[in-house]
């Protein structure tokens, strides 16, 4: 072979061994792909564990969603009121916050059992449209329009009122809807 920098022949060596520029480069490449492949696989599964949890939560809370979407509207309505009363906002003394939560309750129940969308409605229109239709009789109409009515008056009127009363409307509401699902 010719070196074209020295003008001079140059003594290739006959065994590899002897080279060391070759046996310089062969050390870059003994690490291969293969020393990564258990880092790849289990950073792999790794991925597939959380899009599998990922999947396996959504489609449990799909299934608890569809459990109280097939309830029917008294327990809805039971279940409903015992979440809220577990909540203790009583005792913390967040009524404006209660009847908030309570109203929009007996307006679910309302909305689910007549048809009606009571979300959407005043305390007047709901007892007028009871009335006007015969939904239900004329005290049972008034007892649910005035309940709603103290409400609006607690929730934005700044209306103040005592535990007892408190607990005396969550006994009138759940006798509410006890009559009222026994008579239609």
């Amino acid at each position: 072979m010719f070196d074209f920098l020295r003008d001079t022949p140059v003594n290739l060596p006959n065994d590899a061994s002897q080279m060391q520029d070759v046996i310089d480069i062969e050390g870059v490449f003994t690490h291969a792909w293969i020393d990564y492949l258990p880092v790849f696989f289990v950073s792999l599964g790794i991925i597939f564990f959380l899009i599998l949890l990922i999947l396996l939560f959504k489609k449990w809370q799909k299934k608890k969603a569809s459990r109280e979407e097939n309830l029917k509207p008294d327990e809805r309505f039971y279940a409903d009121i015992n979440r809220l009363m577990i909540q203790n906002l009583i005792e913390k003394g967040e009524t404006k916050k209660f009847y908030f939560f309570i109203s929009e309750i007996a307006r679910r129940f309302i909305s689910d059992y007549f048809q009606y969308p009571a979300l959407d409605k005043t305390q007047s229109e709901i007892e007028a449209e009871f009335i006007r239709n015969s939904v239900l009789d004329a005290g049972k109409a008034l007892a649910i329009g005035n309940f709603l009515s103290k409400a609006e008056k607690i929730k934005f009127g700044g209306f103040v009122i005592t535990t007892e009363e408190v607990k005396n409307d969550v006994h009138f509401l759940k006798s509410w809807v006890k009559d009222v699902y026994k008579v239609i």
